[in-house]
Parts: structure tokens; sequence; C-alpha cells
């Protein structure tokens, strides 16, 4: 099967489009009700900066439009409260001994990246706590498939993929915007009851029929879904673009200047493309 790798400025001038409209996402939570019951301070650093929320949001849920599914309705933005950041690669390579060679002979079979990661959140008050509890539970949901009906029957209509943005760490940096695409391996939610608890609270009075704690530990594993070709092509790099993470690229530094299929090749890899090797 051809892999067709495209024209690079065409595919630029794509993302540059998706880029403001993801950064557009990214800086404005929208309808994230914890804005509202955040502490003012906490409130104007998610509304400024981009890096300090992590956006989830369920490609496969609530429609079949990719732009509406990208809309604020079908997505999650947790304050980056970070303790943990796990991006685990694992290279799948089998030696298969052959008669002859005193080493196995390495078989490749790809790469497999999984990322961790732990949020640890503070609630202010009972409606933050509350608001936070929601966020939670619609994660939570989203673990599960969707079905189809079917004469009453249900049948598994779509996996539960996850698309996650995070700054420059969790970044789909092959387009140039987006986040990564992936399926949730393992997902865990804890807190702590030496943090203390609020009692729920309803139209200003207290009321002991549910309990929300002061801070909620947030665990999660996803695997990720390569959507680009990842990897080198007559020995250049497939994609002009910096990966995994994106950095500053110095504009005037000819070794960072010339990449992708346009940076120099090894002494090796050009003789042999000469050679018709």
């Amino acid at each position: 099967m051809a892999i067709n790798l495209g024209n690079d400025y065409l595919t630029s001038l794509v993302d540059s489009q998706l880029s403001a409209v993801d950064d557009a996402f990214s800086s404005n939570v929208g309808n994230d009700t914890t804005i509202k019951t955040a502490l003012p301070a906490e409130a104007g650093i998610r509304n400024s900066l981009a890096f300090s929320n992590i956006r989830i949001s369920f490609p496969t849920r609530q429609g079949n439009i990719p732009f509406l599914n990208a809309l604020t309705t079908n997505s999650l933005y947790f304050p980056a409260y970070i303790t943990t950041f796990d991006d685990n690669y694992t290279v799948g390579v089998t030696g298969e001994q052959v008669f002859g060679r005193t080493d196995p002979t390495p078989v490749y079979r790809g790469v497999t990246r999984t990322i961790s990661v732990a949020l640890n959140i503070p609630c202010f008050d009972a409606n933050d706590a509350n608001e936070n509890l929601k966020k939670i539970n619609k994660f939570i949901q989203n673990l599960y498939p969707s079905y189809n009906s079917f004469k009453g029957d249900l049948i598994v209509g779509s996996p539960p993929l996850i698309r996650v943005k995070f700054a420059n760490l969790i970044t789909n940096q092959l387009r140039g915007s987006g986040g990564l695409l992936g399926y949730v391996t393992n997902f865990k939610y804890n807190f702590n009851p030496g943090d203390g608890f609020y009692f729920s609270s309803r139209n200003g009075t207290q009321n002991s029929t549910n309990l929300f704690f002061r801070s909620y530990t947030m665990t999660f594993t996803f695997s990720v879904l390569h959507e680009d070709v990842v990897g080198f092509v007559d020995g250049r790099s497939s994609s002009t673009r910096e990966f995994p993470y994106k950095t500053n690229v110095g504009r005037f530094n000819p070794a960072e200047v010339f990449t992708g299929r346009y940076a120099p090749v090894s002494p090796d890899t050009a003789e042999e493309q000469q050679l018709g090797g």
C-alpha cells in the first residue's frame, strides 16, 4: 500500500487554519462552569493562558459532524494541576535466530505510545466541588462505547475514543494543531478524606444529601493512535515539523531551517542514493 505524504506547503496552509480554531478553543474554555465557581485568580489565569488547561474531547460522541464535536459542549476542561506526566514509547522488536548468525535478526513491528497524566483538582467550595464532580462523571461515562439501536437490539456503534490537548506536550505536532487521538486504557478517581469535605447546599442552606471532597485526584492513561506517518523517507524526516514536542525554532540557524524532506541526509544515505541503492 502506497503512502501519500502530501504537499508540505498546502499542508502548512491547512494546518494554520486549524491552529487558529484550536487556539480559540484552548484559550477560551467556553461554557466550563468551574470558571464561575473557581477563585478569581485561577479563573483569570485559565481564561488568559491556554496551557493552564487540559482539554479532553470525545470525537465519537454527540453527532457525526467533526467540527461540532470540537465545540465545548463535547469537551472537558480541567485546570492543569499536574502531579504526574509520563510519555512512554515501546518499540516492538523481536529477534529471529537465523542459522549461521551469532546474533538474532531484529524484526521491527512498530512503536506504541502511551501517556499517563495525574491531576490533583482543588475545590474552593461546595459549588465548585459539585461542578468538578460533574466533569469527572462525564469523563467516566465516555469510557463506555456508543450503541446503535437496531430493531430493539443494541449494537456497538463506535469505540470510546478521546482526544487530549495540553500545551506543547500533548498535541498533534505533525498537523500543527489539535490534540492527540487515542483510547483510554486506565482511569482512576480518588480523594483524600483527610483533606476534608463539603456538604451539598441548595438555595443557600446545607443538607447532608451529597458529600463533596475538597480535592479530587484523577489519573488516566491513554494509548495514542498515530494519524500521520512518523519516521524517515529516503533518509529524511517524513515531516517538516518537530516530533513529538513543539519547541522554539531558530530561524537563523541553518541546521533548524532545513527540516523534513529538505534537510540534509547522512553521508551513508547520500552515497546510497547516488549509487542507486
